[in-house]
């Protein structure tokens, strides 16, 4: 398909000048949907989808689609009037823009339930993302395998920081550690942290740090449910029996088991359901030995009532870092 595209660095050391120039003008709130219009078309990719409308992608998004053609203006000129978009090709714009050409190396400090969990979290790697190390301080942790890597002592974290090059962080430990956690990262080079601690955490200017926080969400939830629900509705049951799970709901249940990685890795991230209109447009396009439909834009579309989210699982039991 003709297409104007704009010109993207292939070498995945780091982003061209034009792309740091948009980088720079795109919402935060763009930055969002633009994760989640990359996790539609990885499903896409898989289901042998080429060409996808604005409409389609929209509708699998959970957005409008003027919504979407201005998020995606952002990036340059990518699709086709009357044609649509080309699936490889916008996919390929997004990681671009969102810096995941070349790849992340990831360490995680915290070793307990929520730190194996992420460690066997296979989306991660489907998306960029390796998980290359991972540490903790308790004596009978140390030296254990965790996903084919050895648990190492935080207190070599420093110099272990420099040999496994980390360009991301994720602290999994009591919330008495993970101010010192941070700060250690800091000082060994790490500039984009991903805290799962409760409490607030401080980090120079120049260093990204974000925070997890699972309450937050049920709090949305709740609030969400409140809105939405019939004057007449009676009150939920404490036990929790009849919660529809999404996908917060389904990590939360995957870590608050005592498991190893297969906690969250045993879940997919994206799950089967219903066909989105039957034999559409994209379905059209599906190689021979395809079933008719796209399962990932079905799914998509199925739940794209639901609130993107950007939090993760809260820990039922953090690593066993502690404080000296």
């Amino acid at each position: 398909m003709t297409e104007h595209h704009e010109t993207r660095d292939v070498s995945g050391d780091a982003p061209n000048v034009t792309t740091r120039t948009l980088q720079k003008g795109i919402p935060q709130a763009t930055v969002a949907r633009l994760a989640t219009y990359l996790r539609v078309l990885a499903l896409l990719t898989d289901d042998g989808v080429a060409i996808v409308s604005s409409e389609e992608l929209a509708v699998a998004a959970g957005v409008n689609s003027a919504k979407l053609r201005k998020d995606l203006s952002f990036l340059g000129p990518n699709g086709v009037r009357g044609v649509g978009y080309d699936v490889a090709r916008l996919r390929a714009r997004i990681e671009d823009v969102l810096g995941l050409s070349g790849g992340h190396r990831v360490v995680l400090v915290g070793a307990g339930n929520l730190g194996r969990a992420l460690v066997g979290y296979r989306g991660f790697r489907r998306r960029g993302f390796a998980v290359v190390g991972i540490f903790d301080n308790d004596p009978d942790v140390i030296g254990r395998e965790v996903e084919g890597l050895r648990v190492r002592d935080a207190a070599g974290l420093t110099d272990d920081i420099a040999l496994l090059r980390p360009t991301i962080a994720v602290i999994a430990v009591p919330d008495d550690a993970a101010q010192r956690v941070c700060d250690e990262l800091v000082a060994a080079g790490v500039q984009s942290i991903l805290s799962f601690a409760l409490c607030p955490l401080t980090a120079p200017s120049g260093v990204e740090l974000r925070r997890v926080d699972l309450a937050v969400e049920m709090q949305m939830l709740s609030f969400e449910r409140v809105r939405n629900a019939d004057p007449d509705e009676s009150a939920p049951a404490a036990s929790g029996d009849g919660v529809t799970t999404g996908n917060v709901a389904e990590n939360a249940a995957a870590t608050a088991n005592d498991s190893t990685a297969g906690g969250v890795g045993s879940s997919s991230a994206v799950p089967s359901a219903h066909s989105l209109n039957g034999s559409g447009r994209i379905a059209r396009r599906m190689p021979a030995h395809s079933t008719p439909g796209s399962a990932g834009l079905s799914h998509c579309a199925a739940q794209a009532a639901q609130t993107t989210s950007h939090t993760a699982t809260e820990p039922t039991s953090k690593g066993s870092v502690v404080t000296p």
